[in-house]
């Protein structure tokens, strides 16, 4: 550990400390945030993956309109009555928006990361999130998320859809089922050195 790691993990255990029984809590589940009173608080409802349906259309979408548009973020917050303290904090879920000569069709997915899979088997949250800690103290060490949510942004580069976050390599999906193909980096002759989370294409 160097100089910097250690003030880091220095730092993080005081605010841990500093953050009482919340943060030091027996219960292993997290203690639930305060409940908007306004329309706000429906964003923070998580939605269960797995939909797949072709929604009435009002209307007639233009012939000249055809596509598949991707959207990634935040989508679960809440596990076993217990839920997270900010919108950022929920996992990844890819939503998929496809456009054809038969009409629209919706569907969603969670990124299978390795901290949604233990959790999902756990039951229960286990990995600090970016504002709410993780049960056990010495989890939030170094002071910021460690493990990948892949809820950020969605990028399709030569026909492979990822999602990509602040910690870690992306994560690929396939374009067509959203079924996950790991964690990897996007390699390709013509891609930039380094993908960042809040990654835009420019046509």
């Amino acid at each position: 550990m160097n100089r910097r790691e250690f003030l880091q993990a220095s730092a993080a255990a005081g605010l841990t400390l500093a953050a009482g029984p919340r943060a030091m809590a027996t219960d292993p589940r997290v203690i639930p945030g305060p409940k908007a009173s306004s329309w706000l608080s429906l964003l923070g409802q998580g939605l269960g993956d797995g939909h797949d349906y072709r929604p009435e259309v009002t209307g007639r979408i233009p012939d000249s309109l055809r596509g598949t548009l991707y959207r990634n973020g935040p989508g679960l917050f809440e596990r076993n009555g217990y839920g997270k303290q900010h919108l950022l904090d929920g996992d990844g879920m890819i939503q998929a928006f496809d456009i054809g000569p038969e009409g629209a069709r919706y569907r969603n997915h969670f990124v299978r990361t390795p901290k949604y899979l233990a959790e999902e088997a756990a039951g229960r949250f286990l990995e600090p999130t970016w504002t709410t800690l993780a049960p056990q103290w010495h989890n939030n060490l170094p002071g910021y998320p460690t493990e990948s949510q892949a809820g950020i942004t969605p990028v399709v580069h030569h026909d492979r859809l990822f999602a990509l976050d602040e910690v870690g390599e992306p994560f690929e999906l396939d374009p067509d089922t959203l079924e996950d193909r790991g964690q990897r980096p996007i390699v390709a002759s013509d891609a930039p050195d380094s993908w960042k989370a809040h990654t835009k294409i420019d046509g």
